[in-house]
């Protein structure tokens, strides 16, 4: 559109202008070009010429001299000249321009002038020198009233390292009165898109995102405010180079994304049916509350319930949101004598236990079955304690197990580590006890002799109680009754024998005969024939001299068989009543052991709060800063929760 170029010879001086650089334009075009420069305010001013412009092709020290000839572009655009002119000498010249619309009067002030109330003297506003807001005795002065939204994307806390992970969109909303224009003068243009580096912003960051740098600095401020910031390779102030929204009235838009790595303070006391409380604490780095401040971006008020928009929130599968609170601080720091301000963001999420349930209680509840079920196998089978040795083996697997989930800690003991521990001791004393019912069980006759007080308890008492019998005694069959008479029968027959009469008497042989055909016969065949040598023994008696010596001898051997039996009978029946003292003993722990695996696994899981916590999650529906009012769905399903808000 611009006829730039030497100027022809044809053409007289008065026609175009001719730049130091010797470019030149014609007059319309120079028109054109100061109109459109003065529209979009890219005149450049300069400290001795003025409000000017340089050359069309942007050479260095080519700026016009002559200000006159801005008259070319009309009457009504050079008194806007003269007025951007006015403006921006007052601007450069430290002075400040009225904030009210439609005044802009220019207003030089003394650098030694120290109140910041200051009163224009054209349209009689009071507004602060500082911020450019209308003065208000009751409110601090605001160079910026911030106001931060979180877009809560998906909450992800890790538990391992206390880092939660967030998404978010920060939604900062200010008046910068730097960037007030009528739009009827500029074409209609209500608002402009400009980089984010290229204006002020507010230094706000994340007080509480664990990143080692943060704390690398001298000052007493810095070194209190961030004395609690970790290495977890988050960013704590806004990296991302996003386009701020200007309007025409001043107010600044700007909504850059973000991922926050910020310190969460993992309480694992009922650890898998816990609750954990995270924070995002944001604030302004080097001013103070005098100078900005922060507020929410709905309500000016100090807590919101629902402080997070939910809009673009992604569900996570393994926490669900409980509430979201917002609430703005005032603090004092022992540095300053100014009060700092912060926004911050509560997320209260609970954990969905289904995984752990599956994959870790329901295997160490089996555990501590099968540690009761010990006591049910026979200790015949010698297979107790190499069951009790592998229960032991596989809940230590799952200790090794919890340790890789859980952050080192030694502040406290969650919940699934102390009901592993309850089965760790419960485990140990099966295989104690179970050692000991062994030792009883195999206790034999004479090296472990079976004390009276002993019997009455452990076989007169305590089977009463646990519901046992035990079997009919050996001594009341008939077998037993037939040994004890043949023993009895022996013993007569030693007596006689010692007697040289006694192969007299008939009756005693035939004594002998009928006892010992009867109980031997029921016994033992080779007795029987044992016995037929004995009689025929005893007839050779009669005629052999020595019979006196062979009757004694006979005599102590029927006497060691008597003892021997006897002495069998008492073997056999202290063997048998340690046997049933192990079973007693098994049926006792069994019982025992029975009530605390179940006692002490319902105290151990049952006592997290959460079992009992009938809050629902939020819905993200109703987290929204924008709701749709007129959605009958969203009314019905919304409404108590936005009379709360």
């Amino acid at each position: 559109m611009y006829a730039l170029g030497y100027a022809p010879t044809r053409t007289s001086s008065d026609q175009a202008i001719v730049f130091d650089c010797q470019h030149s334009v014609c007059l319309e075009c120079f028109k054109d070009y100061a109109i459109s420069s003065l529209n979009s305010r890219n005149f450049v001013f300069h400290p001795t010429i003025g409000y000017t412009l340089g050359c069309l092709e942007q050479c260095p020290n080519t700026l016009i001299k002559d200000l006159h000839h801005f008259q070319l572009i009309g009457k009504v655009n050079y008194e806007k000249y003269k007025k951007f002119a006015a403006e921006e000498y007052v601007v450069n010249n430290g002075g400040l321009l009225c904030p009210t619309v439609g005044c802009g009067c220019g207003l030089l002030i003394d650098d030694k002038e120290t109140n910041r109330k200051i009163v224009c003297p054209e349209c009689h506003t009071t507004f602060c020198r500082e911020c450019k807001s209308v003065w208000n005795d009751e409110k601090p002065c605001c160079l910026d009233r911030t106001t931060l939204k979180e877009n809560y994307l998906l909450p992800l806390p890790d538990e391992k390292n206390q880092i939660m992970q967030t998404h978010v969109y920060v939604l900062h909303e200010w008046m910068d009165f730097n960037f007030v224009w009528n739009p009827k003068a500029y074409g209609g243009v209500d608002r402009i898109q400009i980089p984010s580096d290229q204006i002020w912003k507010p230094d706000i960051v994340l007080y509480n995102s664990r990143r080692e740098n943060a704390i690398k600095t001298a000052d007493n401020k810095c070194t209190l405010l961030f004395s609690v910031l970790k290495d977890a390779d988050g960013d704590y102030q806004i990296t991302t180079r996003s386009k701020a929204v200007i309007r025409y009235d001043g107010q600044v838009q700007w909504n850059p994304p973000m991922i926050y790595k910020s310190y969460c303070s993992i309480d694992i006391q009922y650890y898998p049916f816990d609750i954990q409380n995270c924070t995002m604490k944001f604030g302004t780095w080097t001013y103070h509350g005098l100078l900005v401040n922060l507020i929410f971006i709905t309500e000016d008020i100090p807590i919101i319930e629902q402080g997070w928009d939910l809009e673009d929130f992604q569900p996570s599968i393994e926490w669900e949101i409980l509430n979201l609170r917002a609430i703005r601080h005032e603090k004092v720091y022992q540095c300053c004598v100014e009060t700092f301000i912060d926004l911050t963001f509560t997320c209260t999420v609970q954990r969905k236990p289904l995984f752990y349930i599956v994959n870790l209680i329901v295997p160490c509840v089996n555990i501590s079955v099968l540690a009761v079920l010990v006591f049910l196998l026979p200790s015949d089978s010698r297979k107790k304690i190499t069951l009790s040795i592998s229960i032991l083996v596989a809940l230590l697997v799952f200790y090794l197990l919890l340790i890789e989930l859980i952050p080192p800690t030694s502040l406290v003991i969650p919940l699934l580590g102390k009901y592993l521990l309850f089965t760790l001791v419960l485990v140990n004393l099966s295989i104690i006890l179970t050692i000991i019912t062994l030792n009883v069980h195999f206790r034999r006759y004479p090296t472990n002799l079976l004390p009276k007080w002993l019997h009455r308890f452990l076989i007169g008492f305590l089977p009463k109680i646990l519901s046992m019998e035990r079997p009919i005694k050996l001594t009341k069959t008939s077998a037993d009754y037939n040994n004890k008479k043949f023993s009895s029968s022996l013993s007569s027959c030693k007596d006689h024998l010692v007697d040289e009469t006694i192969f007299s008497d008939l009756n005693c042989m035939e004594m002998v005969e009928s006892n010992t055909k009867t109980s031997i016969d029921k016994k033992n065949k080779n007795i029987s024939s044992t016995t037929n040598d004995y009689q025929h023994l005893l007839s050779s008696f009669y005629t052999d001299k020595r019979r006196q010596h062979l009757a004694r001898v006979t005599a102590d051997h029927i006497d060691y068989i008597a003892e021997q039996i006897k002495n069998a009978k008492v073997e056999k029946e202290i063997a048998e009543d340690w046997r049933f003292i192990a079973l007693v003993l098994d049926r006792l722990f069994l019982i025992i052991f029975a009530f605390v695996s179940v006692v002490g696994t319902l105290i151990s899981l049952l006592k997290a709060p959460s079992i009992y916590n009938q809050k629902k999650p939020v819905d993200r529906y109703c987290y929204l800063y924008y709701p749709p009012v007129n959605d009958s769905i969203w009314a019905k399903r919304c409404v108590t929760e936005l009379n709360k808000r």
